[in-house]
């Protein structure tokens, strides 16, 4: 007899194993915060646009404010520099967070815009595309009338 799970276990179940690898070290916040982001492809074809890859990297990276995992390979001072840098950049961290906020709002923003425009330049370039076949199909239409139009006036003249 087969057994159905629903989508709320699958995903519960994901979550579960990605908080359990999350407290053993597995995955930082950047990684998880990565894939939260990250949008489902399409399919390779897209991939050889530059706009479209070079968007995609954006997107990956336009939140910064998340801090470095801190680490220190000393065995017996490691403790003690790590607390340092922690305590260093909390401090930091409470200073700069409202500018940091503001500037990841604008790139998060800024990326969506450029996706906007990529999305006008490629709609744009195919319309070019098909004037430019209308364009010149026209003119060999006109020019293939307009050869047609002077052989038949030629022989009216007879």
């Amino acid at each position: 007899m087969e057994e159905k799970l629903s989508v709320d276990e699958i995903m519960e179940a994901v979550r579960k194993n990605v908080r359990r690898k999350k407290a053993q070290g597995v995955y930082s916040d950047d990684d998880i915060r990565e894939v939260a982001c990250a949008r489902l492809q399409s399919g390779a074809a897209e991939d050889t646009d530059e706009v479209v890859r070079q968007v995609r990297l954006l997107r990956r990276d336009y939140d910064f404010t998340s801090a470095a995992r801190i680490t220190s390979h000393r065995p017996v001072w490691g403790a003690v520099i790590v607390a340092v840098k922690k305590l260093g950049v909390s401090a930091a961290g409470l200073l700069a967070k409202p500018m940091l906020e503001r500037q990841v709002s604008f790139n998060f923003h800024l990326i969506d815009a450029i996706e906007l425009l990529a999305g006008e330049v490629k709609a744009l370039k195919a319309e070019n595309a098909r004037l430019k076949e209308l364009v010149s199909g026209g003119v060999a239409a006109d020019k293939g009338a307009a050869n047609g139009a002077g052989e038949n006036s030629g022989q009216g003249r007879r």
